[in-house]
């Protein structure tokens, strides 16, 4: 029945060595709903997404954000089916499950995620299906609910106003074409969806209703589903669920009545279309343009600078349009996806690798951006070092006179050849593809790859992401140098991306943005300009016609450019292009025939280390994974090098984070090709004490030499006097400075989370101790420090998963050449003879804080509230935390953020350190760190009244039961995404880290790491997190039990609880934050209203009346007085004026004195709540680790 019902497509798709077990089915519902099926009997969760094609490029001209607004309410205001507005995320969060929502220019993609529990799998995900697609239908947009998600996208505004990326966006928005949708600020606050709307006597709730039925229909919506099921019930549960969804969009003003049946068949017919004809996105918005482009010729501003405290940076950007040229969509596609493989290149040649020689960046980016159909952004981005700031007008001068001629103009037969091997690495990348991605975020990336255009990419490469380069057609084509034939076709196409380059490189084509200190600059003018404040993301900026770079007359640079070499060994089965594509094929056909095969849960497959080689002085463990296919011939590689007989202080720290760099700018050209084939290589010196740690993957072969160069080069820093040189020195503590200047520059809540471990972990030295200690550190106590950690004792920790031919080599080297740890025998019962305890145990009766200030452009506050329970390898304490945790999850952001409006960000969860346990409830807000205490206090005090209304069958059915089925299902009780990791120290970004992001972030990578460090601390049980829960535990515990755990260790009114909140206040005057936003809600309010004043005028006013109403009533009449328009200003708008900006400060802190929420909240949540133990005041954080209050 559902066969004949569904439209299925034949489409014989690739997929990489992990997606054997998975079968994969296109196909199309009743109504036009184009959908893609994911069957994988060995996975955990079930996953959903949707995508439809409109974003906020539909935005009403006077009402940016408002596809954001409708993203955010169809979920979180019910639907007429479940009018609940809060069953949808209740039901999520207390499976265990994860949901999230997007909205981009062109798409808005909702998706989430559900836990396989094993007794109800099918009914769970069903009921999940059948409340998500409901949304979709018949959606409801309540007007109380309306204001405040208006809040919340106010609070996650708030949040990017300090993100660079987000505002070197919003500054490409300035420089486009302002009759193109791309140019208008889209994410919305308080003044585009609350007070500008009011202002114009628009109803929000009608314009969300149109908006909605006008976008929200079949035609324009991608489907994916992935889970255990079969592909028969993942079909049944598509049409069953998302068939009612209406085929056409619909007016939402009144028309004529049409009779049911009428009805039915216009909102349901579709024609039939070859899949590879399909191109959602292309026929919902090119219409829409109207032959709009995001960038034309007609702009004169091409450069923006942006005043910032931050480090220096610039984009160069080159948008590359489809209209207009001889390219077809596909060519697009494939050579956008080759520009930042060459741009982007670091070995010696390259742009980068020259930047990198100067001193003149610390980073330097190559990516594209597709801003909008057939507008793609070629984007070059470099972090800027002082010197690089300040020779701005020679890095542009070198990339247009030498670096992009060099790839234009020149070198076609080393492009050709460049090309060739990149189509090899890009295939056996993919070959190599780990499938262990998210289910969710693997739904949503298909979802959103389906309305692409699928003839320029081919169904058959959705799993790719991008087209071949060789295609059917040219099937009789291999590597260059394979044939005369090939060869021909290689440099056909290297001349292809050569014109492509001479088209769109060009400097008439492009746009800059640069931020940075204006006095530091060198550029021509800029002290000139008047800087003007962007209304939205409030930075000043300045932009102007041309750029504004210095003429270098007389300027010589004999730098070589060239084409990559691309010189790195690769693996055999890429020898020949057909060899390689047959064993694609082969991949892809197994997963074909998937369903004909025996497969096992994969959580029955996960092995674990085993001990072979032991000493005094070293381990070494190993773990084969032949079932993991993304390490066929592959193997990650960790060893850690204790240095035994050196003293643990800041000073040591940062000399081996300074050899670590060092390591990596020595090293970075010569393994730079191999980065391309999968390799990675991170180094980890940010423990705190004398550790030097590597891990390293990639194809077995080439591992052992490079472990080789890396002790070599350690041996030679120490040894040879000439070998390392002050320039070399001085990149590695500028690298080491910017890493540490970065993470002061992180939101307010990373800072805080980051501070928790400074504070609580022995060896985790605060930022200002590490700073200063780097400030001490020369070439000489470096070199000398090398030597002591070469000629100290040292332990080494050695670790080898997958192909382990390259174990018994790697030990025996590393002993020989290094650590000399064999002297005593390969096995002795004693294992090493030092701990590793580091972590400061809060004592009974602690009530502390610690204050700090945040990054200079952040106007947000954040705390960190972490209540220690016990020690981390405590059974009974670890259970009942996690426990708690989930009990936490089911109504604290409900009652935090959607009730109350704390903060958009309010997350609980997890929270382990290296030898205890607690939970932690982490809020971002505008609201002081001392309020945000207060309502979590009253939060805990509220939890344990609702616990304590409870009898024992409500308490084992609402709680006991709901989380002993997530544990059944392998679900921990901390498993909704948004409780934040709960083990961060596992999470920190390694000091170098070298290769692929998607690998080094990959879960094979973080359960390696998990496992090696797992073994430093001697858990040589190798559980998990939901391993180490004690099933047992839950199922036999009454309530009484229960509350008593929680009386003691949790409860404000325990005089023996453990609690430490870090607070984060945001280093911006809060007289400044409320004049900035006032100023920017005048300013727009005025011009609406027809009343004109200055912009420096206005300023000073606001200022003078330090956030009075009063006072600024009085200012803004006399300055209109003089101007005659006093009487205007009264009679139309004085009272609205002050109405608007009462609304529009409220979302900062007004929630935090008064509560939006129903009478009988108010009645069961008290404000009139005060903690047992009074808090202090942390003043000295090295005193605290030492000596407890």
């Amino acid at each position: 029945m559902v066969s004949k019902q569904l439209k299925y497509y034949d489409i014989p798709f690739l997929t990489p060595f992990s997606f054997e077990g998975r079968t994969h089915k296109l196909c199309k519902l009743p109504n036009g709903l184009l959908t893609l099926l994911i069957s994988d009997p060995t996975e955990n969760s079930s996953a959903c997404s949707l995508s439809v094609a409109s974003g906020s490029h539909n935005d009403p001209s006077e009402i940016p954000g408002l596809a954001h607004l409708c993203e955010h309410m169809v979920l979180a205001a019910g639907s007429r089916k479940y009018p609940d507005p809060g069953y949808y995320h209740e039901m999520i969060m207390k499976n265990g499950g994860s949901q999230n929502a997007f909205t981009t220019g062109e798409q808005t993609s909702f998706y989430f995620e559900l836990p396989n529990i094993y007794h109800s799998l099918q009914e769970g995900f069903d009921e999940a299906l059948d409340v998500f697609a409901s949304f979709f239908s018949e959606p409801l947009f309540n007007s109380t609910l309306i204001n405040k998600e208006t809040y919340a996208i106010e609070s996650e505004h708030d949040v990017n106003l300090s993100s660079q990326g987000k505002i070197f966006y919003q500054a490409t928005r300035l420089l486009a074409n302002g009759n193109h949708p791309f140019s208008r600020f889209s994410t919305g606050n308080i003044s585009t969806l609350n007070s500008i709307p009011h202002l114009k006597n628009l109803n929000l709730k009608n314009l969300l209703h149109e908006y909605f039925k006008e976008n929200f229909c079949a035609s324009k919506m991608t489907l994916c589903l992935r889970g255990p099921q079969s592909i028969h019930s993942l079909a049944k549960l598509a049409l069953t669920k998302f068939s009612l969804i209406k085929n056409n969009p619909q007016r939402y003003r009144p028309s004529p009545p049409v009779s049911p049946s009428k009805s039915k068949r216009s909102s349901n017919e579709w024609v039939e279309v070859n899949p590879k004809e399909m191109n959602i996105s292309k026929n919902t918005w090119l219409p829409k343009y109207r032959g709009q482009l995001c960038f034309t010729s007609d702009e004169q501003e091409k450069f923006i600078f942006i005043k910032s405290s931050k480090n220096p940076a610039v984009r160069f950007i080159f948008p590359a349009m489809e209209r207009n040229t001889r390219f077809t969509s596909k060519d697009i596609k494939i050579l956008t996806h080759l520009w930042p493989e060459l741009f982007g290149d670091e070995s010696p040649g390259s742009f980068s690798h020259w930047l990198q020689s100067k001193g003149w960046v610390t980073y330097s980016y190559a990516f594209v951006s597709e801003v909008a159909i057939g507008n793609s952004n070629l984007i070059l981005e470099l972090d800027l070092t002082r010197t690089g700031f300040q020779n701005l007008s020679h890095i542009a001068k070198v990339l247009f006179e030498q670096a992009i001629p060099a790839l234009s103009q020149k070198n076609t037969l080393e492009l050709a050849q460049f090309m060739s091997k990149q189509n090899c690495i890009d295939l056996i990348r993919f070959l190599y593809q780990n499938a262990e991605i998210s289910p969710m975020e693997e739904c949503v990336n298909l979802s959103s790859l389906m309305q692409d255009d699928l003839e320029a990419l081919d169904p058959a490469y959705i799993f790719k992401g991008s087209p071949m380069m060789i295609d059917e057609q040219h099937h009789n084509i291999g590597n260059y140098g394979e044939n005369k034939e090939s060869d021909r076709w290689w440099i056909g196409q290297a001349i292809k991306f050569q014109s492509f380059l001479k088209q769109f490189m060009v400097q008439s084509n492009m746009r800059v943005v640069v931020s940075g200190n204006s006095r530091e600059s060198q550029l021509e003018e800029l002290s000139s300009q008047e800087f003007q404040v962007d209304l939205f993301y409030e930075f000043e900026y300045f932009k102007r016609d041309g750029i504004p770079f210095k003429d270098i007359l007389e300027w010589n640079n004999d730098y070589n450019f060239k084409i990559p070499q691309l010189d790195c060994p690769m693996p055999d089965i890429a020898k020949s292009y057909s060899q390689l594509k047959k064993i694609l094929n082969d991949s892809s056909q197994k997963s074909q025939s998937a369903p004909l095969s025996f497969t096992i849960h994969n959580n029955l497959l996960k092995p674990v280390p085993h001990l072979v080689s032991q000493n005094c002085y070293h381990e070494m463990w190993v773990m084969p994974d032949d079932e993991d296919p993304s390490l066929h011939l592959k193997s990650i590689v960790s060893f850690e090098i204790f240095g035994l007989d050196l003293e643990a202080c800041p000073r040591n720290t940062m000399n081996l984070e300074i050899l670590g760099q060092i390591i990596f700018i020595l090293l970075s050209p010569e393994i730079y090709p191999s980065l391309k084939l999968g390799f990675t290589c991170e180094i980890t010196s940010n423990k705190g004490d004398i550790r030097l740690g590597f891990t390293i993957s990639g194809f077995s072969k080439q591992l052992t030499s490079f472990v080789k160069s890396i002790i070599e080069t350690i041996k030679r820093i120490s040894q040879d006097p000439d070998f390392l040189s002050k320039e070399t020195l001085r990149r590695a503590r500028i690298l080491v400075r910017n890493k540490y200047e970065n993470a002061a520059n992180e939101n307010c809540a990373n800072i805080g989370s980051i501070g928790l471990y400074i504070v609580l972990e022995k060896y985790m030295w605060t930022l200002e101790d590490r700073l200063e200690a780097l400030e001490d550190i020369d070439m000489d106590n470096f070199k000398q420090f090398c030597q002591s950690f070469l000629g100290s004792k040292k332990y080494l920790s050695l670790f080898v998963q997958g192909d382990l031919s390259c174990a018994d080599e790697l030990n025996e080297y590393l002993h020989r050449s290094f650590t000399h740890h064999l002297g005593g025998g390969i096995y002795e019962t004693q294992g090493k003879t030092f701990t590793v305890e580091t972590t400061k145990m809060l004592e009974p009766g602690t009530n502390a804080c610690v204050q700090h200030g945040g990054q200079k452009d952040d106007p947000n506050n954040s705390i960190i509230y972490f209540i220690q329970t016990g020690r981390r390898n405590d059974r009974m304490i670890f259970t009942l935390t996690n426990f708690t945790v989930f009990i936490m999850s089911l109504n604290l952001a409900l009652e935090l953020r959607n009730k109350r409006q704390v903060g958009y960000l309010v997350i609980g969860g997890l929270r382990l350190l290296s030898n205890s346990v607690g939970l932690h409830i982490t809020i971002m807000s505008g609201g002081s760190p001392l309020d945000l205490e207060t309502k979590i206090d009253e939060y805990l005090w509220y939890l344990e009244s609702q616990l304590q209304k409870l009898d024992e069958q409500t308490f084992h059915q609402e709680y006991v039961r709901c989380y002993l089925q997530l544990l059944d299902g392998g679900c921990r009780g901390d498993a909704n995404e948004s409780s934040g990791p709960a083990d961060l120290l596992s999470e920190l970004v390694a000091n170098v880290q070298i290769g692929d992001s998607e690998i080094l972030s990959s879960q094979t990578m973080k359960r390696h790491k998990k496992l090696q460090t797992q073994i430093i601390q001697e858990q040589y049980d190798f559980v998990t997190e939901s391993e180490a829960l004690d099933d047992d535990l839950i199922s036999q515990m009454s309530l009484e039990q229960y509350l008593s755990f929680f009386k003691h260790y949790i409860s404000i009114h325990s005089k023996l609880r453990s609690k430490i909140s870090i607070m984060i206040s945001s280093s911006i005057a809060e007289k400044d934050i409320i004049n900035k936003k006032i100023f920017l809600q005048l300013e727009t309010f005025l011009k609406i209203k027809g009343f004109a004043i200055p912009a420096d005028e206005l300023k000073d006013i606001v200022e003078r009346s330090n956030g009075k109403p009063k006072i600024l009533a009085m200012e803004l009449y006399s300055c209109f007085r003089t101007r005659n328009d006093a009487l205007r200003l009264c009679s139309v708008i004085l009272a609205e004026l002050f109405k608007m900006l009462a609304k529009s400060l409220r979302h900062r802190y007004g929630n935090l004195a008064h509560d939006d929420t129903s009478k009988r909240d108010l009645q069961e949540w008290s404000t009139d709540v005060k903690p047992a133990l009074d808090l202090k005041v942390i003043e000295d954080i090295n005193f605290f680790k030492r000596v407890q209050i």
